[in-house]
């Protein structure tokens, strides 16, 4: 939960940099908010972006970058 928190709480320009250089970090944050609030379909699809993320990682620049929040359900 602190990791959320902490990922929520960033600067957007900091946001913006985690999801250029290390995407990753959005892939560990989508499991975790997933896990925290029970739903398992967002655990399991956070793991398969880990994997096939940098195909879908111009999406989470370009939704911080106009909207300061990650795409998810």
């Amino acid at each position: 939960m602190g990791y959320v928190k902490w990922m929520d709480n960033n600067p957007k320009w900091l946001k913006v940099v985690l999801a250029i250089f290390l995407g990753f970090f959005w892939g560990i944050y989508r499991i975790v908010k997933s896990a925290v609030e029970g739903n398992m379909l967002g655990v399991i699809l956070g793991i398969v972006l880990l994997f096939v993320g940098v195909l879908v990682m111009w999406v989470d620049i370009v939704t911080l970058i106009l909207m300061d929040k990650i795409l998810w359900f």
